[in-house]
């Protein structure tokens, strides 16, 4: 069974493949237009801790909400306040794009029909058990809810180890990069077909900030269901339980 099957308009319209921003990537001044474009070929999910982050981030920024005869604050990285700006903008184009996230909250979750109330389970008993606070996170713990289903996480990769691959590490998950041969496959049989029908190849081959892309394989949340299993046992769903099973598999795109 290939890791990472090539793209086919009959697997688009199966809802496969999944594809998960990282915040690293959503982030970038391009990462709006790549979310965007990529949300029109297969389902894209973000964490909803970027809504948070661009909703922050905004109410720095207006003027509405700043102190009389105040000009607003900018944000420290000009990179960052780019990016905001043009995510304001693109936030109302999502509509009719499959673009999803998952939330503490369900009501403040956008989901596609096919996600299972297990899917919910893995996100909640997760995101308790690692006590997410930092977006380096936040797409680790959406890939491991989906465990029927592959997702790939895409993120930016500027130098050396993605920050997602170092967080994984930190938490104890087995880390492994994919050598130069399977790479260069996955990236001619899957990214670069998905990436020409977004139109995004020339971008990411011509881009300042190279691309990586990650796998979490956690076999230990395949049998979590919320209608068999005892959610109040979590010594499976800590740092010292599934996290030491999981994996991390990555390389560049």
């Amino acid at each position: 069974m290939q890791w990472c099957p090539p793209i086919s308009l009959a697997a688009v319209d199966q809802g496969g493949p999944q594809i998960i921003i990282d915040q690293s990537l959503a982030l970038d001044p391009h990462g709006a237009l790549v979310t965007l474009r990529m949300a029109q070929e297969c389902d894209t999910w973000v964490a909803a801790s970027l809504w948070r982050t661009l909703d922050d981030s905004l109410i720095r920024m207006m003027p509405i909400l700043t102190a009389v005869g105040d000009d607003p604050v900018p944000l420290e990285d000009p990179a960052l306040d780019r990016a905001v700006k043009i995510w304001e903008r693109a936030r109302v184009m999502a509509g009719g794009r499959r673009l999803y996230w998952l939330a503490e909250c369900r009501e403040d979750a956008h989901l596609p029909d096919w996600v299972t109330p297990e899917s919910f389970a893995r996100f909640d008993v997760l995101h308790e058990a690692l006590q997410v606070d930092d977006a380096a996170l936040d797409a680790i713990v959406l890939a491991a809810a989906f465990q029927e289903r592959a997702a790939t996480i895409l993120c930016a990769c500027p130098e050396g180890v993605p920050r997602i691959v170092q967080e994984a590490a930190r938490l104890g998950m087995t880390v492994t990069k994919l050598d130069a041969a399977p790479q260069l496959q996955i990236q001619q049989q899957w990214f670069a077909p998905l990436f020409m029908r977004a139109g995004l190849f020339e971008w990411a081959r011509a881009s300042d900030a190279p691309l990586a892309f990650v796998r979490v394989v956690a076999p230990d949340l395949l049998f979590l269901d919320s209608g068999q299993s005892d959610l109040s046992q979590q010594h499976c769903f800590t740092p010292e339980g599934w996290v030491q099973s999981a994996s991390l598999i990555w390389g560049h795109v």
